[in-house]
């Protein structure tokens, strides 16, 4: 439920692996389905659209602890940093930003082709002159993408990163798959490209 007028609540459910809808408690924002058209048209994927108070998607994959939780660490650095390279590549005609949360590596989806998504974008900021009031430089907006990925970055090895280690291991026992180590904590090191 909303905690003020300004903030919305929301939850994303997949329905059969084939459907994930974002539900709001009052009418879906178009300024979010447009938003996430935006990047699904950039990224190459289908779009989304609205259906009474959800915006529903078309299968967008599976979000970063379920892809790792599969797959152990491998290719773990590269999907952070195409998660980065994604908010930069939409940067300045539209961006996502709040000045009370952070963009989270729980939003990061993996598509069936192995692209990378965002599928939450409640706190879209589109138009390049409302962009630019925010963030004047593209070098300003890759700082703030990079602060918010290095704190959600901590938060989820504390959270995740035990499991996700067994499920490595496991998958090195059982189907002799190489052991791929788990990321540095620090991940500015993925950014040196950036």
């Amino acid at each position: 439920m909303p905690e003020s007028a300004f903030k919305v609540a929301y939850k994303f459910s997949s329905i059969g692996g084939l459907v994930w809808r974002h539900l709001f408690p009052g009418n879906a924002p178009k300024n979010v389905l447009a938003a996430f058209n935006f990047q699904a048209k950039v990224r190459g994927h289908g779009k989304a659209q609205i259906f009474g108070n959800s915006i529903q998607y078309p299968n967008l994959g599976e979000d970063l602890y379920a892809h790792l939780l599969e797959n152990g660490w491998e290719g773990a650095p590269e999907y952070i940093q195409e998660f980065a390279l994604l908010f930069e590549s939409l940067w300045p005609h539209q961006i996502r930003y709040s000045p009370n949360s952070c963009i989270k590596l729980s939003d990061l989806v993996v598509d069936e082709n192995g692209r990378i998504l965002c599928a939450d974008w409640k706190n879209a900021v589109v138009g390049e002159r409302e962009v630019r009031k925010i963030f004047s430089e593209l070098k300003f907006y890759q700082d703030y993408v990079r602060r918010c990925l290095q704190i959600s970055w901590s938060q989820f090895l504390i959270e995740h990163g035990d499991e996700i280690d067994r499920v490595q291991k496991c998958r090195e026992d059982i189907y002799g798959e190489a052991h791929v180590e788990r990321p540095s904590e620090s991940i500015f090191q993925v950014y040196q490209s950036v």
